[in-house]
Order: structure tokens, then C-alpha cells, then sequence
């Protein structure tokens, strides 16, 4: 049977994430980090090495759509992959670390239902709901 008292394994992450990861849960949702740099200069790549696969998907996906130009009359182009790329950068260096935060937690919980779907509910399994959800 799986160790239900260590419900989200930290030991994998850089320590700075550590201690986000701890200030983000110890505030009860009002704290979502601090800015990331590296979020938003790399968007879906670090979206995808921090295992935050939706939204890398959606990321990528959005960048590669808007790189299309559209022609409104002969010589004119509306491009819109320019302001989607930094709507993205922003919003990835806002609230990147909260979002890799949130990606780490939904794992746990993913688990948490299978262990649930095969054992009955206990008070370890409510102890790691309680840690992970604001």
C-alpha cells in the first residue's frame, strides 16, 4: 500500500519551489508566488519540464496558431502571435509558480482517488486532502 503520510513528495524540486510550495500552502490561497523568470521567458518549455502538461499543450498550441497571418486586402496582415506570446509570458511569469504548485497537488489528488476507489476513506486520507487544498 502506498505511504499516505508523506501525501506530496517535494524531495524532486529545486528548494526554492520547496519553500514556495510551503508558503503558497500555509497561506491558505491568499499567497500564488512570487514572479518567475524563468515562466516567462520560456513559457510552454517550462511548462513542460515542471510536468504543467495542460498548459504547455495550450501554450504551444496558441503560439503556433497565432504564428498564422491573416490577410485583410493585398499587402496588408494582421498577425496576433505577438500579443498572445506576451499575454502568456505575463501570465506564466504572474503565476507560473502557483500553477506548477496547483499541477504537483492535482497528482496527489489523482492518486488520492485511486487509493480512495480501492480502499475505504481514513484519517491519513483526509490529513493529505486537507494538506493539499487551500
Amino acid at each position: 500500500m502506498e505511504n499516505l503520510n508523506q501525501p506530496i513528495d517535494l524531495t524532486d524540486i529545486d528548494k526554492y519551489y520547496q519553500d514556495q510550495f510551503t508558503l503558497i500552502q500555509n497561506s491558505n490561497g491568499s499567497y500564488k508566488g512570487k514572479w518567475n523568470w524563468w515562466a516567462f521567458f520560456f513559457t510552454w518549455i517550462w511548462c513542460f519540464t515542471k510536468g504543467c502538461w495542460l498548459f504547455g499543450i495550450i501554450t504551444l498550441l496558441t503560439f503556433s496558431i497565432t504564428l498564422y497571418k491573416l490577410q485583410v486586402t493585398p499587402g496588408v496582415h494582421l498577425n496576433f502571435g505577438f500579443g498572445t506570446n506576451i499575454i502568456w509570458c505575463l501570465l506564466l511569469g504572474w503565476r507560473g509558480t502557483w500553477i506548477f504548485t496547483m499541477s504537483k497537488c492535482l497528482k496527489t489528488i489523482a492518486l488520492l482517488l485511486e487509493i480512495i476507489l480501492r480502499t475505504e476513506f481514513t484519517e491519513d486520507t483526509e490529513k493529505i486532502t486537507n494538506d493539499c487544498i487551500p
